[in-house]
């Protein structure tokens, strides 16, 4: 890919560029099983170890697009939380708003009149935007089964389309009262991923308690001085901050593994998600917990177990947008067009579907797009 190329890629804009509309029609598995080298076995091994079995369907230049999304430094490529828990970033945001904006809570929507610029909810009640613009972010997923008037049918049609291809997720959270993991006793873990083929698919520990230096960040792949890709998140190579939680970890006592901590003791999409969801409550639960036993031996029963399907949750309706062959040359322009006064924005319109980056990516660009047009 040259240049133009990447850049067209990152902006959606896939008219008149050939060689950008063939990788958007074909998946990123047929590519690689008829297009490269590789042997079946390889390219099975590959998506076990890569834990990319989930989107094979994917179409190539989706791949290719999320992979430049992240950036040509290591430094980009960096996973980042938030101190404290994810749910600080509404929160603070809400602070930022704090008698700056009316905030409704509780008000499900049940339409948008695109002409007449209002919004209408489930209790009756409304919101006229005339003379004003709505940035709406709900997830196409959702929109399209809401009450549209007046929008036009080539945006329904690709509110439509993008909406019909959500990723099927589950995650199940173990709280602790203590961190068994971080024991002296067993093999002491400091944050990272370990992966099993199992239902579990991939496990998730937190930052350790004690401060100590983590190894959760993108590392360079074995073979390659290129960093892997963040839509699949490797833990493997050697970089400073990995050394130096190595020898943390064979040097130093975890003394403070009494503080409660929460495992995220399955991540799992598509197949293996709906698997896990079809289970009756707290089944998945305990499967999980049987699987956790393979890489931490005698495993206690959690304090406590949530488990989370996006699928059932109504205003989801899915984890995140899936992009199949042909989506992006056909339909997502159009679903990040204006209609009239309404604006749309989130991870599924963003070069980064998926992350809350591209969340936040998608909502800036929209609202520049926004006060520019005043």
């Amino acid at each position: 890919l040259d240049d133009g190329d990447k850049k067209a890629l990152l902006d959606g804009s896939f008219i008149g560029n050939p060689k950008l509309v063939e990788f958007d029609n074909k998946s990123w598995h047929c590519y690689l099983k008829n297009e490269t080298e590789a042997s079946d076995d390889a390219i099975d091994m590959m998506g076990k170890a890569l834990i990319i079995r989930g989107v094979w369907d994917w179409s190539l230049a989706a791949i290719l697009r999320d992979e430049l999304s992240h950036g040509e430094s290591e430094e980009d490529r960096q996973l980042c939380a938030i101190e404290g828990g994810m749910d600080l970033l509404p929160k603070e945001l809400e602070k930022l708003l704090d008698g700056k904006a009316n905030i409704h809570y509780g008000h499900k929507v049940k339409s948008i009149d695109a002409k007449n610029n209002k919004v209408t909810f489930e209790n009756g009640k409304y919101v006229d935007f005339t003379d004003k613009k709505l940035l709406c972010t709900i997830p196409f997923s959702v929109l399209k089964n809401l009450e549209l008037p007046n929008f036009s049918e080539v945006k329904k049609n690709a509110i439509n389309r993008l909406g019909s291809d959500y990723a099927s997720s589950m995650k199940i959270l173990f709280y602790y009262k203590k961190r068994f993991w971080e024991d002296e006793g067993t093999p002491i873990v400091n944050s990272g991923r370990s992966v099993s083929e199992e239902e579990m698919l991939q496990l998730y520990y937190p930052f350790p308690a004690n401060n100590t230096p983590s190894c959760l960040e993108e590392l360079p792949t074995l073979d390659s001085a290129a960093p892997a890709s963040g839509l699949f998140s490797l833990y493997v190579g050697d970089s400073p901050s990995l050394i130096e939680a190595r020898k943390t970890a064979q040097t130093e006592s975890f003394g403070d593994s009494d503080i409660p901590g929460v495992l995220l003791a399955s991540y799992t999409y598509n197949k293996l998600s709906e698997a896990l969801c079809n289970m009756e409550q707290g089944k998945a639960s305990n499967k999980v917990l049987c699987n956790l036993s393979n890489f931490h031996k005698g495993a206690p029963e959690p304090d406590e177990k949530e488990e989370w399907c996006w699928d059932e949750k109504e205003h989801f309706k899915g984890a995140f947008a899936i992009t199949t062959p042909g989506t992006l040359t056909q339909f997502l322009a159009e679903g990040k067009k204006p209609e009239r006064a309404i604006y749309f924005a989130g991870e599924h319109l963003s070069i980064a579907p998926g992350w809350i980056q591209g969340a936040l990516e998608s909502s800036l660009r929209e609202v520049a797009k926004m006060v520019s047009s005043d």
